[in-house]
């Protein structure tokens, strides 16, 4: 009877941590989904940043080859205050390179990232 209630016991045991497990799994497969989608999401918004930029840049580069030079500098001169504008919210600091490390370009992090796993347990 002791083997048997000893047998049942540990049975209970393993299938309550079998589950507890499963739970940890669950938790932690969400978790990190949760932080690759926001990842990616980043990655999109940097990807059609530098897209925009590498457009205007062959924009400058055709207008450079195909406008007479005083057209041209007038070109010029609106593409720097396009570009002026585009970037204007970085603070102090007029490299979009170290605003985006920063995280004035990318935005806040949202606080979910840093947020603790729970392992309940009796």
């Amino acid at each position: 009877l002791q083997m048997t209630d000893l047998h049942n016991t540990y049975e209970d045991a393993q299938l309550r941590l079998d589950q507890e497990l499963r739970d940890s799994l669950e938790q932690l497969t969400r978790a990190q989904a949760r932080k690759v989608e926001f990842l990616q999401s980043v990655k999109r918004q940097v990807l059609s940043q530098m897209l925009f930029v590498q457009w205007l840049e062959g924009y400058l580069a055709h207008a450079r080859l195909a406008l007479p030079p005083a057209d041209f500098i007038v070109a010029l001169r609106r593409h720097e205050w396009l570009l002026s504008a585009i970037f204007a919210g970085l603070e102090g600091d007029e490299s979009p390179y170290n605003a985006a490390m920063d995280g004035a370009v990318v935005g806040p992090v949202p606080a979910w990232i840093d947020e603790e796993l729970v392992l309940r347990g009796d």
